[in-house]
């Protein structure tokens, strides 16, 4: 990227950056292409254009100067926590079922990561097999999953994320769903695991003849909140699949067998999932909000 050249950015990504940062967005992304060339300079690296369907961080393709394929992602102003969070979980699992971190600037909320090769998304390589897309995360599941590490230091809690919906109480937000999902986390979210925390269809990539997880929170939180995350993708992505029932059951069965959590209790944790990332939009970026909480009742059994 030469200096001075005008940054072309997803829509989407730049009214996300600025309805969430607002001033302090507006000039992050102006600032963004000399940042860019600067971490260019510094981790002596060449990048490419941005990714389209990047949303919250900018994310680039990269290619380091003995030609190492890697990705650029920084986050702005409004998300120092998470992006310095998805640093230490991928620095502590240290390449097990997750890409590897290359190098780091904290100060700028920068991360080199190495690039998954091919790349390939389960959502594209899964099509004409949707639970074939299931049994590859169950078993990058067992592969991540792990008790929360000592000496962590500071860490993104689902206890916090959770608890934010109290902020909802007194708001349009309906209240039944509310009341509901703080009912179901008081009685389920009691044991704590170190988390990707957005494992999903679309973070899940194909690696050499192998998958990996791009793009984790790092959270501390219940097992079932990463299956929920999953389940409530799986359903979005096969949303105009006349089989849905079907395999959103096979699905929690899959997920059930192999963590021995309860098919109900996943079921719980998915109707949670989909009322808290709800209230986010609804609190966080009202106008874009469409009623999304009213998805959580396909899960009411």
């Amino acid at each position: 990227m030469a200096a001075g050249n005008k940054l072309s950015l997803p829509k989407g990504f730049v009214r996300n950056i600025r309805s969430l940062s607002r001033e302090a967005g507006k000039r992050w992304l102006e600032e963004l292409p000399q940042l860019i060339v600067s971490l260019e300079t510094r981790f002596a690296i060449s990048v490419g254009l941005p990714f389209q369907n990047i949303n919250f961080n900018f994310v680039a393709p990269a290619e380091t100067i003995d030609g190492r394929k890697a990705v650029l992602k920084i986050a702005p102003p409004s998300n120092d926590a998470e992006i310095h969070s998805e640093a230490r979980y991928v620095r502590t699992l240290d390449g097990n079922g997750v890409v590897k971190l290359l190098a780091e600037r904290a100060e700028d909320r920068a991360l080199l990561i190495e690039r998954a090769v091919p790349g390939k998304m389960l959502t594209d390589l899964y099509t004409d097999d949707p639970l074939g897309a299931v049994d590859v995360a169950v078993e990058l599941l067992d592969t991540i999953r792990m008790p929360v590490p000592e000496n962590l230091g500071a860490a993104v809690l689902l206890d916090d994320w959770f608890a934010n919906l109290e902020r909802a109480k007194g708001s349009e937000f309906p209240r039944r769903y509310v009341d509901r999902t703080r009912e179901i986390y008081s009685r389920l979210g009691g044991a704590k695991s170190y988390l990707h925390g957005d494992f999903h269809l679309e973070n899940i990539v194909s690696s050499c003849d192998d998958f990996v997880l791009i793009d984790p929170k790092g959270l501390i939180g219940h097992i079932g909140f990463e299956i929920a995350v999953f389940l409530n993708n799986f359903r979005w992505w096969l949303d105009e699949d006349a089989d849905l029932p079907r395999l959103l059951d096979a699905a929690v069965k899959k997920f059930s067998v192999a963590t021995g959590i309860s098919e109900s209790e996943l079921r719980e944790w998915a109707y949670a999932h989909v009322v808290l990332t709800s209230w986010w939009i609804f609190d966080e970026m009202h106008e874009t909000y469409e009623n999304e909480v009213a998805q959580s009742d396909i899960w009411v059994i």
